[in-house]
């Protein structure tokens, strides 16, 4: 989907509608994994120029038909803060580490705003976990759950 965006979007209007027709942009996946040699080995980054234009340009345009959101770590904080998700109930999570997804949910108001008021469905993928029972994670499934069941 992001290779997607930046090479049809801005091209013409008949391009711009297929790529930002409403079906299509429903679960808008911003992950890129780039080698995945395992499950727990993962190497994912998009290239900052092309999150930056992806949020200045294309995110602004889609915003409101965005339902499902699936967001990788070093991108999240940009996507978020891009638009405003009127309709987003879906929000995955993927490949974060442990120290950061919780300070995500500790210190990031959008992201709490989310999961409070909107977020229905949450998936969070933790890199390999050193710890199952670490403080820290059980702290974040305490805040999960606190957040999305209210």
């Amino acid at each position: 989907m992001v290779d997607a965006f930046y090479s049809i979007s801005d091209i013409n209007q008949r391009f711009n509608r297929l790529a930002l027709d409403s079906l299509y942009i429903r679960h808008l996946d911003m992950t890129t994994i780039t080698n995945m040699n395992s499950l727990y080995n993962q190497i994912s980054s998009m290239d900052p120029q092309l999150l930056s234009r992806i949020c200045q340009k294309i995110l602004p345009r889609i915003h409101h038909e965005v339902y499902k959101l699936t967001v990788e770590q070093d991108s999240m904080k940009q996507i978020l803060l891009a638009a405003n998700y009127p309709r987003l109930y879906s929000l995955s999570l993927i490949n974060f580490e442990e120290e950061i997804i919780y300070q995500y949910l500790t210190d990031n108001l959008v992201l709490r705003d989310l999961l409070t008021k909107q977020i229905t469905h949450l998936n969070i993928d933790i890199k390999k976990p050193v710890d199952p029972w670490s403080d820290t994670l059980l702290n974040i499934i305490a805040l999960t759950y606190l957040y999305v069941k209210n």
